[in-house]
């Protein structure tokens, strides 16, 4: 072993100011950890600890432990050595009983019964990047991958010697190996031997290794050593070093052991600092495992006394996030939102959320907002969530329950139960025919196992399926038929629900029940770990990991919609591999939702979610259409030369590049027309771009960055270029440039933009806009200077898009432009721009005391306020100058909720969260820099308000209308407004109104168009003040057939039930051509429809609208079969379905139905039916002049002349569904039903 001294006068006796620490000690008498013996502890990016000790495995969040141990858990034995942490994957190796993984749910113990697993006993573990495991022992080096183990020794590689007693891996993916004392690296496919005299890995880092020597500390430096320090030519505190961490200061922390007169303890190396028993809380001087959080937090794991935390006292507070509130949420996904922590942290925040009210072992994610999106939650289920500041100590915040909306579903059935009997599926992974003559509006008791996959299908198209649990209580699925529904770990009885459509209705008319049955095919096995990393503004690489038995391709499936994809989806993408590099083309700020299916070829497994990820906001350039390139970290060496990077690098790829602060960057392409643009290391803040090279200092920033290369207009390019970066120290001269360049505060007419001064501010800023997203040059005249470290642009133009750059002037000269991205500013509504901005910045609560609160006396008009509202209160909100003009928004200011002069009440109905409050000094959104009291007051609501109708409701649709109606709120307004769209979008607050009623019920509204879906608004308007819009929902209007449009709508209100007495009843006096009359039908009668008329066209359908059962001019025969039906009567002018106002009147008249007589028709019969294509019509002992075969729509398919009493027909090249037979004898008619089904 070589031994260097050249580091000795470095530090011998080196005395530095210390840092003060406090020691907390969880132990077993004051907590719940499972020992005071901790072998080894991990901490996962989220902030737990795992912990592993001689009883058991303790997990540690925030101050409380979870343990597991033989006596509660599948853990193969208490004696545990070593623990690593790969994302949500925790690996423990064990005292002589094998290795055991744990996923967050299940541990799985692996030892020698496995297959070519070597030993029980290893020596070190450690986890890569591709997801493999590693661990050394006396049998050598070993990796498994998931599913099979593969170990090397000196028999089958290069290995030196099979006692193998530390591993580590780098960042490349690098195995490094300590055996024998000899140091070797494998990359997967060769040994390299390194140095020797190397007891145990301490670290690995990107610029070396740290090693234990047995009897000091050795730094390794391009595969040798470049110092060696022991107690007699260093500080070193120990000759046993057992533990190693770098803070972000790049001081080293060491975990020392005692030896001999060395006392031990947690050692500051590069101050030479020691912490021990004599000198400090610390309970124990043997150190076995340290975690350095950074220079404020170390976390210290000791042989006897316990698990320590210190803190220095002279550091950063860690204040815990406040005002936390749900701002919005939906059946499966929620926003949730605080205020940011004083002074907030540096690594963000930690949220979590469960539906037990407990923080230990729910859902956790972080987020370096003040805010998160959530989302895969279950439909109408109580959340709790927590949030705290990603520092130590770590404190938890409750925010409360919120409860998800229920799923959509139809759980009524007017009909009742049919049939009787609960139905038990064959699962013969065919369709199961339950009922031929099932009606809309009834439910069937069906008797399901788990880990199925049923279809449930109607023979009707159009009809709608609702499943729940056996009680109706629980919604499982809904939709259109077929629906698709896998219970998972359901099973028994549930209820399958069939209405005509989304709104519920019923319909008594016969139709076919259908289930399917199948098995979810168990060897092909499903992939796990998904996960979605890379993320750029229009790509991301999709990560999974294999099943046991690795399939021939996977199915993957991506999608902005939340609904999960059914067993006959075809996919977006395949791919051979577990794993997709680059998933390209995706959309900017954008929230995608992934499934990922094994394909084994004659089956798939099921559809496995990944969750959703979101694309990074578009900046300069900030996508990636081929990815990360290379994968490992480049750390420049700064010796002022140009490093190359790579030698084939593409345009469209980015880098990630260590940097560290108070240095000057240069970045360039050997394509002398590339585009570079680098980012924080989450590609959402631009800290400078250009056409290469690009300069960048980087003042403060240190860390990991992106640098972007892309051909121009950032395009992607898959032809080589070089790669490079050059490294100086940055001039004293130099005038560094602002960094983290943001924009907010976004209204119509102006927006914020802030920025980061550097560490050296300069005299003043230059802030650069412009609706061109080319980016400015040094010559390129600044549209606003400013002192300040934020400015408002004002005067900007509605829904535009701004780009802007900010640089710093230090007199002498500039720094570079750095590009803070775009912003685009709202669409013009009542008066929702500020030109002056936000102010105050604070957002304010109102205490609710029913009197006036003062916001702020020195507001101006053109400005807003936050105010954090809630619901079921009435808010008052007014100004000091009287002819002011206020506007209540939303939080993004793209809703108005109220708006007038002042003042302006408003009820906040279900609404809780923060909304906009902006003042101007009239209607037409004036502003004056003049000081006035802005004003709020906040009390419940009083019975004089403006109240919300009730949840409007559709009815009575036609092709071409709807009848729309409400419930009135508990004091009537002076009328009501309707607003009709075929977009989803919420009204705004001065959306022209489609029509505004009197009363609550809209009779009609024409002019729709046929096949289109509507969504629908109403409100109350009271005098000068409009409640808020309150939503109906969404209705599809009826398919144009023969003239089912209804301009006046519905004629008479109640149904007409018909006395079929054979003489002429009236339907409907004084009605219009363009109405429909609702009509009851007796069975086996023949029925003649009239007008007054003479020209009146006339159209009979099914009570739905969708069907038409006989059509022409006044007078109309029909007959119907032999059950009593509710059909449409309609009544148009002519056959262009003209409407028109004059009144007439409709009539009716029955007669004793019968090819000759009534017993006929009841020997009439179509076999089989179903039919496959072929069938038979026997009209027992009448021969039938014809027989003709309609289609849903009318349309005459087929018309046969017949012979003799029995007439085979054949229906080819027509698709599965209902068809009419109708059949003619003299001048009576009769219908029946055939449903063809060819599979």
């Amino acid at each position: 072993m070589k031994k260097l001294y050249s580091a000795l006068l470095l530090l011998i006796s080196i005395t530095l100011c210390a840092q003060t620490y406090t020691f907390t000690t969880f132990n077993t008498n004051n907590s719940g950890i499972a020992s005071n013996n901790i072998n080894d502890f991990e901490r996962s990016a989220s902030g737990t600890l795992w912990i592993t000790t001689n009883n058991g495995f303790s997990r540690m969040i925030g101050n409380s432990f979870t343990n597991y141990n033989t006596s509660n858990s599948s853990i193969g034995t208490d004696m545990l050595k070593d623990v690593a942490v790969a994302g949500s994957t925790i690996w423990i190796s064990t005292y002589g009983n094998g290795i055991i993984r744990y996923n967050g749910t299940t541990f799985t113990n692996y030892n020698t019964n496995n297959p070519n697993m070597p030993n029980n006993s290893a020596t070190s573990i450690a986890t890569d990047g591709s997801g493999n495991f590693w661990m050394g022992s006396a049998s050598g080096l070993s990796r498994f991958n998931g599913t099979s183990w593969t170990t090397y020794n000196t028999s089958n590689s290069q290995l030196i010697s099979n006692n193998v007693t530390s591993i580590a891996v780098d960042a490349n993916n690098n195995v490094w190996i300590a055996t024998d004392g000899m140091l070797q690296r494998f990359n997967g496919t060769t040994f390299t031997s390194i140095t020797d005299g190397v007891s145990k890995i301490l670290k690995v880092t990107t610029a070396g290794l740290y090693v234990s020597t047995g009897d000091g500390l050795g730094i390794i430096v391009n595969n040798d050593y470049t110092n060696i320090y022991w107690t007699n030519n260093s500080c070193l505190a120990s000759c046993n070093v057992n533990a190693l961490g770098i803070d972000e200061t790049n001081k080293v922390w060491l975990g020392l052991d005692i030896c001999g007169n060395a006392p031990g303890g947690v050692q500051n190396f590069t101050n030479c600092v020691t912490y021990s028993t004599s000198n400090s809380a610390l309970p124990d001087n043997s150190i076995t495992s340290i975690n350095v959080i950074d220079s404020n937090v170390i976390w210290v794991g000791t042989l006897e006394g316990g698990l320590v935390r210190m803190n220095q006292t002279d550091g950063p507070i860690c204040a815990a996030p406040t005002g936390l509130n749900v701002a919005q949420f939906g059946q499966s996904s929620a926003y949730l939102a605080w205020t940011s922590a004083n002074p907030a942290p540096a690594n963000g925040y930690i949220y979590r959320y469960s539906t037990t009210n407990n923080v230990t072992g729910a859902t956790e994610s972080s987020t370096s907002q003040t805010g998160a999106g959530i989302d895969q939650l279950q439909p109408n289920t109580t959340y709790y969530w927590w949030v705290a500041s990603a520092c130590e100590p770590i404190t938890w915040v409750s925010g409360g329950s919120f409860t998800t909306a229920p799923l959509p579903g139809c759980t009524t059935a007017n009909y009742g139960l049919f049939p009787a009997a609960t139905y038990t599926p064959g699962c013969s992974g065919t369709a199961e025919l339950i009922a031929s003559n099932a009606w809309a509006g009834e439910y069937t008791n069906v008797n399901i196992l788990a880990d199925k996959q049923y279809i449930f299908s109607s023979s009707v198209a159009t009809d709608y399926i609702t499943i729940t649990n056996a009680n109706a209580t629980v919604i499982y699925t809904s939709g259109p038929t077929p629906l698709t529904w896998t219970p998972s770990n359901i099973s028994g009885v549930i209820r399958y629900f069939l209405h005509t459509n989304s709104n519920c209705e019923s319909q008594n008319t016969n139709r076919i029940r259908y289930i399917t049955c199948s098995n979810i095919v168990a060897n092909c096995g499903a992939p796990t770990g998904l996960s979605a990393t890379n993320i750029t503004s229009n790509s991301s690489r999709i990560n999974w990991s294999a099943p046991t038995t690795a399939p021939a391709s996977y199915d993957l499936y991506i999608a902005t919609s939340s609904t999960a994809p059914g067993a006959n989806t075809a996919p977006n993408v395949t791919s051979a591999i577990a794993g997709i590099d680059v998933l390209s083309g995706l959309a900017a700020s954008t929230i995608y939702y992934f499934w990922i299916r094994s394909n084994c070829g004659a089956s798939k497994s099921a559809w496995v979610s990944g969750g959703s990820f979101t694309t990074n906001a578009a900046l300069n350039c900030n996508g990636a259409s081929n990815g990360l390139f290379p994968e490992a970290i480049f750390t420049p060496a700064c010796t002022g030369n140009f490093e190359t990077i790579v030698t084939n690098a593409y345009g469209g790829e980015y880098t990630h590049v260590s940097v560290v602060a108070n240095k000057q960057y240069t970045f360039s392409s050997s394509v002398a027309t590339d585009y570079i643009t680098i980012t924080n290391l989450a590609g959402t803040v631009a800290l400078a771009s250009g056409t290469t090279p690009v300069i960048w200092n980087s003042g403060s920033t240190s860390g990991v960055i992106r640098y972007f290369l892309h051909s121009q207009n950032c395009g992607s390019e898959t032809v080589p270029r070089v790669r490079s970066i050059k490294c100086i120290d940055a001039q004293t001269t130099a005038c560094p440039p602002p960094s983290a360049v943001i924009g907010q505060n976004i209204t119509s007419n102006s927006f914020l933009i802030k920025w980061t001064a550097p560490v050296n501010e300069p005299t003043i800023y230059e802030v650069y806009v412009s609706a061109s997203s080319t980016a400015p040059t040094a010559t390129t005249t600044a549209t606003v200077s400013t002192n300040n470290i934020l400015t408002t642009f004002e005067n900007a133009q509605p829904a535009t898009t701004y780009y802007f750059w900010v640089r710093s002037n230090c007199n002498i000269n500039k720094s570079n432009w750095i590009a803070g991205g775009s912003v685009t500013t709202l669409n013009a509504l009542s008066c929702n721009g500020a030109l002056y901005g936000l102010f105050p910045n604070e957002t304010y609560t109102p205490a609710c005391t029913g009197v006036n609160e003062q916001i702020v006396t020195n507001a101006w008009a053109g400005e807003y306020t936050n105010v954090n509202v809630t619901a079921n209160k009435q808010y008052t909100f007014s100004s000091s100058v009287t002819t002011d003009f206020i506007t209540i928004t939303n939080t993004a200011g793209t809703i108005v909720y109220a708006s007038g002069q002042t003042p302006v009440s408003w009820s906040s109905g279900n609404l809780t969260g923060i909304i906009r409050y902006y003042i101007h000094t009239n209607a037409n959104c004036g502003n004056q820099p003049t000081s006035r009291t802005r004003f709020i007051s906040c009390t419940n609501p009083v019975v004089v308000n403006c109240g919300m109708p009730g949840t409007p409701v559709v009815s009575n649709i036609t092709s071409n209308s709807c009848r729309i109606a409400w419930t009135a709120p508990d004091v009537a307004p002076s009328n009501y407004e309707v607003y009709i769209s075929t977009s989803s979008a919420w009204p705004e607050f001065n959306a022209n109104p489609v029509a505004s009623p009197m009363s609550a019920i809209l009779n009609y509204y024409s002019f729709l168009d046929a096949s289109t879906t509507y969504y629908y608004w109403v409100r109350s308007v009271c005098g000068t003040s409009q409640s808020d819009w309150s939503l109906g929902g969404s209705f599809t209007t009826l398919a144009s057939l023969i003239c089912n449009s209804a301009y006046f709508g519905l004629y008479p209100e109640d149904t007409i039930v018909l006395q079929n007495s054979g003489a002429i009843e009236p339907v409907a006096y004084q009605s219009y051509a363009g109405q429909y009359s609702n009509v009851t039908l007796g069975a086996n009668k023949q029925y003649q429809f009239t007008s007054s008329v003479a020209t009146d066209f006339i159209t009979i359908t099914n009570q739905a609208g969708t069907i038409v059962l006989a059509s022409g001019q006044t007078p109309l025969n029909y007959a119907t079969g032999n059950s009593v039906v509710n059909v449409r009567y309609y009544l148009h002018a002519n056959t262009t379905c003209d409407p028109d106002d004059m009144p007439r009147d409709k009539f009716a008249k029955a007669s004793t139905l019968g090819l000759d007589d009534s017993a006929v028709i009841n020997r009439f019969k179509v076999y089989p039916n179903p039919t496959a294509g072929q069938f038979n019509v026997d009209t027992g002992t009448v021969i039938a002049d014809k027989i003709e075969i309609f289609d849903h729509v009318g349309r005459i398919i087929l018309t046969q002349l017949t012979s003799s009493t029995k007439t085979t027909l054949t229906l080819n090249g027509l698709s599965d569904g209902v068809y009419l037979i109708k059949i003619y004898s003299q001048d009576k008619t009769a219908v029946e039903k055939l449903v063809l089904k060819k599979n």
